[in-house]
Order: structure tokens, then sequence, then C-alpha cells
């Protein structure tokens, strides 16, 4: 039995990888070192010890002093751009139908637009979202901040009337995505939200 053991004990010896692993060196900015390896490719050197950045805002993001500078890394001028041009294609079409040039269905703008979503954000964050809109400016559980933004009716409007790409330039084998209208303003979210931020192992 000892001699079996002995057998198979140098084989495994002779046959164990000996080589060491290459010298990694940390990268730039914040971040730990892991006890996890990364596994290795044919395109790698070998099995290394893997670092991972800590979780948190990066870049851009750590200097920021407000909550709107931090909205804008995520949600930049070119996205609101194409929002609005999107949104007042969806305008113009809705005043053609209706026959209506009122200034209430008139063309939006950025400021407008970031307006808009201030007050979606805001009542996600009061969970408004079930009351019915004339309950959230008027009812008697209401906020005066909705009415301090725009009328009622301009809400209903831009709910209605909001788009973040134009109907007409989706690709017919698109059509039935239901993402299609919002694709290009998500993935440009999560860019931005990589750039300036790093997840956890758990999102």
């Amino acid at each position: 039995m000892d001699d079996v053991l002995s057998s198979y004990l140098a084989e495994l010896n002779a046959t164990k990888d000996t080589t060491q692993p290459p010298t990694v060196k940390k990268p730039a900015g914040r971040g730990v070192w892991t006890s996890s390896v990364r596994p290795s490719s044919s395109t790698s050197l070998g099995d290394f010890p893997a670092f991972k950045e800590t979780p948190g805002p990066k870049g851009a993001a750590r200097h920021v002093a407000t909550d709107v500078e931090a909205f804008d890394l995520f949600f930049t001028e070119r996205m609101f751009n194409r929002v609005v041009a999107a949104t007042n294609f969806k305008l113009a079409r809705e005043r053609r139908s209706s026959g209506e040039e009122t200034t209430e269905g008139g063309d939006t703008n950025v400021a407008e637009v970031r307006c808009f979503f201030a007050l979606l954000i805001y009542r996600g964050l009061h969970m408004d979202t079930k009351i019915d809109t004339a309950e959230l400016f008027y009812g008697p559980y209401s906020r005066p901040f909705y009415r301090a933004s725009m009328s009622q009716r301009r809400f209903k409007i831009l709910k209605k009337c909001l788009a973040f790409h134009d109907q007409s330039s989706i690709r017919k084998d698109y059509r039935d995505d239901l993402f299609a209208r919002s694709r290009w303003l998500l993935s440009q979210f999560e860019l931005n939200a990589r750039c300036h931020y790093t997840h956890s192992e758990h999102v």
C-alpha cells in the first residue's frame, strides 16, 4: 500500500504546474485585492489574483457637489436634446390630428422636460404613482410642488406625448420590440452609469 501511495504522489508532483503567476501591478484608483483568482484564458498569461474596484462613485462623480450635478452625469444634455426632438415630433402630430393650436399643446424644450422628469421622480419618491393626475394637482391630498411646476393639462399632454425616439426612424425589424422606443436612452444611461459608478457584486 505504501508503495502504491508513494508512486501516486511521485506522479502527481511530476505533473504539477510549478510556473509562478505573473507579477500584476495594482491599477490606479480605488480598489481592493480579492482572494478570488481570475480564470485563465487563451489570451491571458495564467491565473493571478483579481483586482476589484471599491463600489461607489468614480471619476467625475466623486467631485459633484449637488444632486443636480450628479443627475447631469447620468442624463446628459445630449440625451435631453434627443428626448425633446422626439417629443416635439409627437406633439406636432398630436396637434395636426386634433386640429388645435394651443399654448399648452406647443413644443417643449430641455428646461421643461427636465422639470417633467423631476415631477416623475418626485411622484415616485412620494409613492403617488397610483394617484390620478387630477388628484395630484387639485385633490385633498395634492402637493403644491406639482401646481408650482406646470399646469395639470400640460402635465397630461407631456405624459401622453413624451417620446425617446422618433417613431418614423425605428427600423421595421424592431416594431415588435417593446423597448425599441427607449433602447437608445437606456443604453446611454447604462454607459454613463458604468463610467461614473462602480456597482457592488450584489447588483
